[in-house]
């Protein structure tokens, strides 16, 4: 008994080195976008604002598979969204997503996504999550959270393979990693 304090201390700690750790990659996440946008050439952003530019597939819809990473474990996740070009460089659009094996959790988000170069993909999503929460009865849990994500986008034709990278902030303060594999089609 007198073992578990100091066993419990010790996850605190993990979960804190983890908490940090996830902190500094969103932190890095966020600055590469940023730099990435500050370097965008004027001339992108000139020829999107006079609509000079064409869009092969203005529209695009994707499958995504992946893992939703929390502090209790690694879940499946899989998903679709939808994109609409607004231009070379902005997107909106939306995106449903389950993850769990073992808690039922349904996101669901209207992601903003800019495109500054070739294949890069950057997203920022508000939206919500929701849970059922174990209890005599069902119940559900709705939080509100923000998605940030990073993604490139391989092209074949209409046809796309997109590795993407994302974190959902939670509101009450915790994160959940969410990374994998979308397959798209352009229309």
């Amino acid at each position: 008994m007198t073992g578990s304090p100091a066993k419990g201390a010790g996850c605190r700690s993990a979960e804190k080195k983890d908490l940090k750790e996830m902190r500094r990659l969103c932190c890095a996440g966020f600055v590469l976008a940023l730099s990435v946008l500050s370097s965008t050439p004027g001339s992108l952003i000139a020829e999107t604002e006079r609509g000079t530019e064409t869009i092969e597939y203005r529209h695009r819809a994707e499958l995504f598979f992946g893992v939703a990473h929390e502090e209790g474990g690694d879940e499946f996740a899989a998903g679709l969204a939808y994109e609409y070009r607004i231009s070379r460089l902005l997107g909106v659009g939306g995106f449903v997503e389950h993850a769990g094996e073992e808690e039922d959790v349904w996101t669901f988000g209207v992601p903003l996504f800019v495109h500054p170069f070739k294949g890069a993909r950057f997203l920022l999503a508000p939206g919500w999550e929701t849970k059922e929460v174990e209890s005599e009865e069902k119940e559900t849990e709705q939080s509100f959270l923000t998605r940030a994500g990073i993604a490139y986008e391989y092209e074949v034709g209409r046809w796309s393979i997109t590795p993407e990278l994302n974190v959902d902030f939670i509101e009450g303060g915790h994160h959940v990693l969410v990374y994998g594999v979308s397959i798209g089609c352009g229309f």
